[in-house]
């Protein structure tokens, strides 16, 4: 499951501050991640967030998560002078 495959980053992060994320609850970011799966492997991808979600929030850690999203580019097009998400 994910658990163990970000276990690495995870650790890396308990050196960084914990960010505000703006609410009236004084509640803390703790992890924004961005995760590159196969179409196939989504399914798997949610069942494992949804594994995290339950057994996290007994900590009162809430995990929230959003797509699938459609393929993003982030590489200038070589035949274009516009670069994503740099507005002109």
């Amino acid at each position: 499951c994910i658990g163990t495959s970000i276990s690495p980053v995870v650790e890396a992060m308990r050196q960084l501050p914990l960010q505000d994320v703006g609410d009236s609850a004084g509640r803390k970011l703790v992890l924004n991640l961005a995760c590159l799966v196969r179409h196939a492997e989504v399914p798997a991808l949610q069942a494992c967030l949804k594994d995290l979600t339950s057994s996290e929030s007994s900590k009162g850690i809430t995990l929230t998560w959003v797509g699938p999203w459609p393929p993003y580019s982030f590489v200038a097009d070589p035949l274009s002078d516009h670069v994503p998400g740099v507005d002109a």
